[in-house]
């Protein structure tokens, strides 16, 4: 089997920020990432079928590979002590130290979403306007984290609808579900941080202001995700070797489009 050098190139990256992984572990996420990435797909019909054109395999060993690689150690063809899972939680914190080391090194804040599976115990869970209700002063308090939230319903329509169409993928099996989803995170860093780079090259093409726009707010026209597919796009067609951009994170602390009432 013959490397296609893209993939290569991405693989090395990839063993270089996940350097606990074993090498065919390292294959495996580098191939679906990869692969996501080139389909605009999670599914392992699609991606099986590229990477068998690209590498000149047949379809069902490269199917059978990329199976493998999110299968629990006992469910593996495999035998001996090749028969291992991999463990995402051991992958977080490399993936974490990914994202910190493309981030400023002046950047102070990293927001992190948390699970918020079993929040309904603790909490009642409102699907109405929210009111934030705090003993401090306006001034004191900086509630602005909350508009993260809206960030996160951006994230699931790039794995989703805009990007790696996750809904119509059929894994049943949580485990098994976890590691796809590893592989959709490191894809998706990869054009966000494509796509913020280019954004910040290109300032004056993908950032216009916004004619209704407050003080002088730019508004996007495609987010950093689709910005990263467009211009891995272009790369391939100009032969251009692909790398991996920067985060540029924006602020948050603007308070101006929140409203206060003191209630004294």
């Amino acid at each position: 089997m013959k490397l296609n050098q893209h993939l290569k190139e991405w693989k090395q990256t990839v063993s270089y920020r996940f350097p606990q992984l074993s090498l065919p572990q390292v294959s495996g996420l580098a191939t679906w990432s990869f692969g996501m990435v080139m389909t605009r797909s999670s599914s392992l019909t699609r991606v099986s079928h590229l990477i068998a054109k690209l590498n000149q395999e047949q379809e069902n060993t490269v199917r059978q590979r990329l199976k493998e690689w999110y299968k629990e150690g006992l469910a593996k063809a495999k035998k001996g002590n090749k028969r291992v899972s991999l463990e995402v939680k051991d992958c977080f914190a490399s993936l974490v130290r990914w994202i910190v080391e493309l981030l400023p090194s002046t950047t102070q804040e990293l927001p992190i979403a948390l699970d918020a599976t079993s929040i309904g115990a603790n909490f009642t869970v409102l699907s109405i306007n929210w009111l934030i209700l705090t003993d401090f002063q306006a001034t004191d308090v900086d509630i602005s984290w909350y508009r993260f939230r809206c960030w996160i319903e951006c994230s699931y329509r790039d794995l989703k609808s805009d990007g790696w169409q996750w809904q119509k993928t059929r894994l049943r099996q949580p485990d098994r579900a976890e590691r796809h989803w590893l592989a959709m995170a490191v894809a998706l860093l990869w054009m966000v941080t494509l796509g913020g780079e280019q954004e910040v090259s290109s300032n004056e093409e993908l950032i216009s202001d916004s004619s209704d726009s407050k003080e002088g707010i730019l508004t996007r026209q495609i987010s950093c995700f689709l910005n990263g597919l467009l211009t891995v796009v272009v790369r391939l067609l100009k032969g251009q070797s692909f790398s991996l951009g920067r985060l540029k994170p924006i602020s948050f602390n603007h308070l101006s489009d929140l409203t206060f009432s003191d209630s004294s």
